[in-house]
């Protein structure tokens, strides 16, 4: 009897051993999320967790250290976070996959979409997403992160203040997608609306760093830097690979025209920091209306600084064909009140290419985006002038 005791003291010993070394070998995830109320706040403790997250209620969910605490797929198939419920806010995790290789190109490490529902009120921030994988650009379509849906709206979603690096699959660090089709074709009818993609840095990206296809307005891009997109495989030739700001069209669902199905609408792109680019810094094609560039730097390109494309084709033109090309038709009406203020641009090729007979307001030369900036340099140099003076 005292034998058996004896085991089982030991026993409970090593368990004992076993979970202080490996506190959290028996949590979960989806578990904890399941066990909460709608509304309420998961506390993910440090570690890292081997399985696929799915957030279908409202709920807080908080890692204790962004460093310290990783999630990774145990299904290479499906999102790591998949956001399918509104009022969600997820911070300080690191959201990755080094083993993925579905050519799934439109979803993401961290996905915000339902395929029967829409979204809103959605927050990511001080969160690590990256790196998606395979290195060799054979494989891995995964995004960073993937917002939208083909069938419906997608609306308030704040992404700021998080590290978007080494999406090496054919995926972009943040991808927009809200295709709309002329008469709701194939039920494509999305629209992604109210987005802020803030303080963000993202950099080391295959594809480009901030790409929106389809039908989407209100969107705010602000003082994020991007940094080393494309150039990483020697296939990588076509315009979609290593850009920093993109807004497309989505493909041949739509007609370049005003009042179309799809087009973008109220766009603010500023104080961005785009560098080490190997195609554009920021695109517009197809339809956009009420387009604000402004204070962005945009250096260290290889193609255009910033380009404008109003051709009609069925897919995204070669930036390296001038003039006319008969793929494409072109349309005088899909831009209207775009304006480029105070950009800094340093492109080998041109600074702006205008593939188009509309001409934007531009206003030249360096600005500060930020009043309180200005005002503060003002008062440096002044002091600077004084010292010089005593």
């Amino acid at each position: 009897m005292k034998k058996i005791k004896s085991i089982i003291i030991g026993i409970l010993l090593i368990i004992s051993i076993l979970t202080v070394l490996n506190p959290v070998s028996a949590y979960s995830i989806q578990g904890a999320i399941d066990a909460a109320p709608v509304g309420g706040t998961v506390i993910v403790p440090a570690g890292t967790y081997t399985e696929n997250i799915v957030i279908n209620k409202s709920l807080t969910l908080i890692g204790e250290n962004k460093e310290t605490t990783k999630i990774k797929p145990s299904n290479n198939d499906n999102p790591v976070v998949w956001i399918k419920a509104s009022n969600v806010t997820i911070k300080n995790l690191t959201v990755y996959n080094d083993a993925y290789t579905s050519e799934s190109t439109q979803s993401g490490l961290v996905d915000i979409a339902n395929g029967t529902t829409g979204i809103s009120n959605i927050t990511i921030e001080n969160t690590i997403i990256g790196p998606a994988m395979k290195a060799d650009g054979t494989g891995g379509g995964r995004m960073g992160i993937s917002i939208g849906s083909p069938s419906y709206i997608t609306t308030n979603i704040i992404i700021r203040n998080n590290e978007i690096k080494d999406i090496k699959g054919n995926g972009n660090g943040i991808m927009i997608w809200a295709p709309k089709a002329k008469d709701d074709a194939q039920s494509y009818k999305g629209l992604v609306q109210n987005v802020l993609i803030e303080n963000n840095y993202i950099h080391d990206i295959r594809r480009s760093g901030i790409e929106s296809a389809g039908n989407v307005k209100d969107i705010t891009i602000r003082n994020n830097t991007i940094r080393n997109c494309g150039g990483m495989f020697a296939g990588d030739t076509h315009p979609k690979y290593g850009n920093g700001i993109v807004f497309f069209k989505n493909g041949t669902y739509e007609i370049n025209a005003p009042g179309e199905d799809s087009e973008r609408r109220n766009i603010l792109i500023s104080n961005n920091n785009l560098e080490n680019l190997s195609n554009i810094g920021i695109f517009l094609f197809g339809s956009s209306h009420d387009v604000t560039i402004e204070y962005n730097r945009i250096t260290k390109v290889t193609k255009y600084g910033i380009m404008l494309d109003s051709l009609a084709g069925p897919d995204t033109p070669d930036p390296s064909v001038p003039l006319p090309n008969t793929k494409y038709k072109q349309k005088d009406d899909a831009f209207s009140n775009i304006k480029l203020i105070r950009n800094i641009l340093g492109a080998n090729g041109k600074n702006i290419e205008l593939r188009t007979t509309y001409m934007p307001q531009i206003v030249s030369g360096t600005g500060i985006a930020n009043p309180v900036d200005k005002i503060w340099g003002i008062i440096s140099k002044n002091n600077k002038k004084n010292q010089d003076e005593q």
